[in-house]
């Protein structure tokens, strides 16, 4: 997973908060919008970096912003499908709607609280990397049995 964050408390929470999970998270941390697509087209010193399941994009960063970097994901051929989650302290109707009008795959509120940041990242990590099928990472039936004993011992949701 690539996360696009710019602050540097909240990169030490969202880092914390992925190493005490589950072990499905691999996490590569970039600090700007630019050093985002850098990374994700493979450019410069991101040569050699290999393209992460899904990205979790911060909307306000600086160089370019969140809507800036999704704009230019969702146009290039290479990057359209890739899933992206805006995890971001604004709490705007009009950034929430523009996030989903430009292809935004979720829409997050950024918690305070190392409790809840935890618990945000094991949801994220119990759906998208242990039940949702990504594009290009269908995994195996063993795979998938693997990543569903591993979240085995979460509650199980209300019916909705």
């Amino acid at each position: 997973m690539l996360l696009v964050e710019d602050d540097p408390d909240d990169v030490a929470l969202l880092s914390e908060a992925v190493a005490a999970g589950r072990g499905l998270v691999s996490l590569k941390v970039v600090g700007d919008g630019r050093a985002a697509l850098e990374y994700l087209r493979g450019e410069g010193r991101y040569a050699d970096a290999a393209r992460p399941a899904l990205v979790r994009l911060d909307w306000r960063l600086p160089a370019l912003s969140g809507a800036e970097v999704l704009r230019e994901i969702r146009r290039s051929p290479e990057l359209a499908l890739l899933p992206v989650l805006v995890l971001t302290t604004s709490a705007s109707e009009q950034d929430v709607a523009e996030a989903y009008r430009l292809g935004a795959n979720c829409f997050l509120t950024k918690p305070t609280g190392l409790r809840e940041i935890a618990a945000l990242a094991r949801a994220f990590e119990d759906f998208w990397l242990a039940h949702a099928v990504l594009p290009g990472k269908i995994p195996s039936r063993e795979r998938r049995k693997d990543l569903t004993s591993r979240v085995g011992d979460s509650p199980t949701p209300p019916a909705v």
